[in-house]
């Protein structure tokens, strides 16, 4: 059995999806104004990402659980990290029936929302980074962790306080049975961030060229 952050449909009330989908166009609406030809590479590139990390289960002992990579790609694309996220989910519901079409709303929101939060505390911790390049691996598993946590424990909230009952019990095996996720995401963060830090500083906006002369990176912020 796959546990999973994704809500199915038919589990929340309509009051709750309906919130979804207002702050899932929010999430959305914060980075597709500002699309250019030069971001739709990333943006392609990570949606990939997210789209198969729904297949790569972390086995427990009672089913498996899969990955969710949103630390990374918030980093990595920034305000347009929403974007990326509602397509990669559109496309788990559509081929396997990952999540569902009333809930995507709900469900970009939840993985989203953790995404931009870590890429606003990736950008206050940057500047520290460029200076001091050894601790990026260190600063990459923190966000990592958090924004793992952040994302089970944000679906714990929807489920206890959007499911007419069993929301309780639903909502701490979901959590418990994160847990190795959140280890492995914190770690796999570190890695990433410390290996594009060394071949693609660029890409994190570690590039001294670009914290000198201001050159704005495919996130959409400038160094």
């Amino acid at each position: 059995m796959v546990f999973a952050v994704h809500l199915p449909d038919g589990v929340l009330a309509g009051s709750w999806l309906a919130v979804g989908w207002v702050a899932a166009v929010g999430l959305v609406g914060v980075g597709l104004p500002r699309v250019s030809e030069d971001q739709v590479p990333r943006i392609g590139l990570l949606t990939a990402a997210l789209f198969v990390a729904s297949q790569l289960h972390v086995p427990i002992p009672v089913g498996s659980v899969h990955l969710l990579l949103n630390a990374i790609a918030g980093i990595l694309l920034g305000r347009f990290v929403g974007i990326a996220i509602f397509i990669a989910l559109t496309f788990q519901a559509f081929l396997f029936a990952h999540g569902g079409f009333n809930s995507l709303g709900i469900n970009t929101t939840v993985i989203g929302l953790p995404a931009l939060g870590g890429f606003a505390l990736y950008r206050l911790l940057r500047p520290m980074l460029a200076r001091k390049p050894r601790l990026t691996f260190p600063a990459g598993a923190i966000l990592g962790g958090l924004v793992s946590t952040a994302t089970v424990l944000g679906n714990g909230f929807v489920v206890v306080f959007g499911m007419a009952e069993g929301g309780k019990a639903a909502a701490i095996t979901v959590v418990l049975f994160h847990l190795p996720v959140i280890a492995v995401e914190s770690i796999g963060t570190g890695v990433l961030l410390a290996y594009l830090a060394v071949v693609k500083p660029e890409w994190i906006g570690l590039a001294k060229d670009q914290s000198a002369t201001g050159v704005t990176s495919a996130n959409g912020t400038s160094h």
